[in-house]
């Protein structure tokens, strides 16, 4: 495989609210740096926002590499599989592994925003992520509420890491029962709500949307930097 690739691969880890998983999350915090990666978010489930009524509560990981066959050697590792067994046998423990967005963005389809045609506020501090998995019923309708969204992350300097349409999703541990799968960066925690609870949204997007498909919506902080 080549060392280098034109996007990165990104490592999602969601583990559900009923476990303590500050071990597993400190120790993959470790072997992701050990092995390359770049962690976004590590945050326990009282840290995560369930923006969407039927989103599970979660703890959840997202590291990023350059490539996937780190992410293949953590998940071989020695250590990650003796830690492992404290999470693994949840029903709801979810691991994933996706290819994210080319770093020169979509050229054919510049309306999705992302680091490409993006460029956020220049302050430093804490991104904030949203990270969307669900199934559409109404393609015709969730096209519509993409023709209205697309824009308001632009508007606040929001663009996608992640925009994985009925894609090729690495399920790691666990059970993939979605089609899609997306993240989304935000410069701030505050960018994220304006856009969430704009009118625009409330009134016009979600409306949309409903009856169209299923969704969960995690909202949290990453780290700083």
């Amino acid at each position: 495989m080549s060392t280098t690739n034109d996007h990165p691969y990104m490592l999602v880890v969601q583990l559900p609210k009923e476990l303590d998983s500050a071990d597993y999350r400190a120790r993959m915090t470790m072997l992701v740096e050990t092995y390359g990666g770049k962690l976004l978010a590590n945050v326990s489930d009282s840290e995560v926002e369930c923006l969407e009524a039927i989103t599970p509560p979660m703890s959840i990981l997202v590291a990023e590499f350059p490539e996937r066959n780190p992410i293949q050697k953590i998940w071989e590792d020695e250590t990650h599989q003796s830690v492992l067994a404290e999470v693994r046998n949840h029903p709801e423990t979810l691991i994933l592994a996706v290819a994210g967005l080319p770093y020169a963005g979509l050229p054919d389809m510049l309306e999705i925003p992302t680091i490409a045609s993006v460029t956020p506020p220049g302050a430093r501090g804490s991104r904030a992520y949203m990270l969307i998995q669900g199934t559409s019923i109404e393609k015709a309708r969730m096209n519509q509420y993409r023709d209205i969204i697309l824009p308001m992350l632009k508007e606040q300097g929001a663009y996608y890491t992640v925009f994985n349409i009925e894609g090729h999703i690495d399920t790691l541990h666990g059970t993939w029962q979605h089609e899609i799968l997306a993240i989304s960066r935000w410069p701030n925690y505050s960018a994220g709500h304006a856009f969430w609870d704009s009118d625009r949204y409330q009134n016009i997007a979600i409306p949309m949307r409903t009856g169209a498909g299923h969704f969960f919506v995690h909202f949290f902080n990453g780290l700083a930097g």
